[in-house]
């Protein structure tokens, strides 16, 4: 145990020395990952320095007792001594207890969500006063308290309201008050003096600090709602534009490990119209204002609800579905992928101007992918588009054209159609 304390004092130590670093203090996210390592790190380390202080003493008090003769100074070494025992005794079980392995959430803020169930009015009544209650303890406790979202009621219920609490120790605290609340009671609701159940359901979830972990919460909850996802944790420097094609929206982090989101959105924003969100823990309004003026299209401050982040991703899909819709209008004798261009009126898919021989059937499957690129055809799908009802081609030549489709575009460094194993095809470009 002791030779634990003594590297864990050593680090502590070596922490002190980087904090103080001016390359540290430049960089937040490494800052605040050592300030939460030496936050870890203090009780042990003040526990063990005391520890250490003790033994002294008791070395010290048995010293003098042989060499002292004054018998007051003897009756005073005696009770330093009888004191240092008795605090190494406490020392040494509470220096066990701290270096037990502990929940890495337990310092976290957390993350509430009460939602009424059963009984209908009375119970948004109730989930109403837990959310009070809450409020009060947290005020108890000293936490702040941040509403999220809610859903209220009008007649002073809630169907729903999520809340962050913030404070020393706040998951430690909560994370117990997880599952499904009931009472049984008159409600306010009713006129006849009858007994109703209702139940509340309350999640708690440690709020999430590290960008790693955002980011798989992110990603599973855009695959949730059938959602492609590609993620990144850093970027490659310089930026290439190429990267960033074929979205159809993008999410930035602002403070990324070796480059701003914010400079990769000036380096993409004019070769690139896909909507871009920032999602940062900058929430001043000059950092917001900063966002949108690079290009940005919206901007999400964590922390945030996965709720809120799927409604900000889903309604800047719909706008630029709609923008593309009206540019359609005008543009329906043209489509650009690139270096790929086709001529609708004309039937024809020109690369960097030069056309290519396609095929009359191998036209109309390259004219239906590319008419929807994110959505993925069957074999069927392509079939009923190429072929008349009354064919009775196999549907295997659909294999056949793609593979000509593609024959003819790999000499150009092309491959706009993507095989979705199991499902089918899918524009690429």
């Amino acid at each position: 145990m002791f030779d634990k304390l003594e590297d864990l004092l050593i680090r502590f130590e070596e922490l002190m020395s980087e904090l103080s670093e001016p390359d540290v203090a430049n960089d937040p996210v490494r800052f605040r990952k050592l300030m939460k390592e030496q936050s870890d790190l203090t009780p042990i380390v003040n526990a063990y320095k005391e520890y250490k202080q003790c033994k002294q003493n008791i070395e010290d008090s048995l010293a003098l007792l042989e060499e002292e003769s004054d018998e007051e100074m003897r009756e005073l070494a005696k009770e330093e001594l009888n004191d240092s025992k008795a605090r190494v005794e406490e020392l040494e079980k509470e220096l066990k207890i701290l270096l037990l392995p502990k929940d890495p959430n337990d310092d976290k803020n957390v993350i509430v969500e009460i939602r009424a169930g059963a009984g209908g009015d009375e119970a948004a009544l109730f989930a109403a006063e837990i959310y009070r209650m809450y409020l009060h303890y947290a005020e108890s406790r000293n936490w702040k308290t941040e509403i999220m979202e809610a859903d209220e009621t009008g007649i002073g219920g809630m169907k729903s309201v999520t809340f962050m609490l913030s404070g020393q120790g706040a998951y430690s605290v909560m994370k117990y008050e997880s599952g499904v609340h009931r009472v049984q009671r008159v409600p306010e609701t009713e006129s006849g003096g009858r007994i109703h159940t209702s139940t509340v359901s309350v999640a708690v979830m440690p709020e999430v600090d590290d960008d790693i972990d955002i980011l798989k919460m992110m990603e599973s909850a855009l695959r949730l709602k059938n959602y492609k996802v590609e993620t990144r944790s850093e970027i490659n420097v310089p930026v290439r534009t190429q990267e960033f094609q074929g979205f159809d929206v993008i999410l930035l982090d602002i403070m990324m490990s070796n480059i701003e989101g914010t400079d990769i959105c000036k380096c993409i924003r004019d070769s690139i119209s896909t909507p871009i969100i920032f999602v940062s823990a900058k929430n001043d309004e000059r950092d917001i204002l900063t966002g949108f003026d690079v290009g940005g299209d919206d901007y999400i401050t964590k922390p945030f609800s996965l709720k809120q982040l799927v409604a900000k991703v889903e309604a800047n899909i719909k706008r630029e579905e709609r923008r593309r819709g009206i540019h359609q209008t005008f543009t329906d004798v043209r489509r650009d992928f690139g270096p790929l261009t086709f001529y609708l009126e004309e039937n024809r898919v020109c690369i960097d101007g030069k056309t290519i021989p396609f095929t009359s059937r191998e036209y109309d499957i390259l004219e239906l992918l590319s008419s929807h690129p994110r959505k993925v055809f069957t074999i069927d799908d392509i079939y009923t588009r190429v072929y008349d009802e009354d064919a009775d081609a196999l549907l295997r030549s659909i294999s056949e054209y793609i593979y000509q489709i593609r024959k003819k575009l790999s000499c150009y460094g092309v491959e706009p159609i993507k095989t979705v194993r199991g499902k089918g095809y899918q524009w690429n470009v």
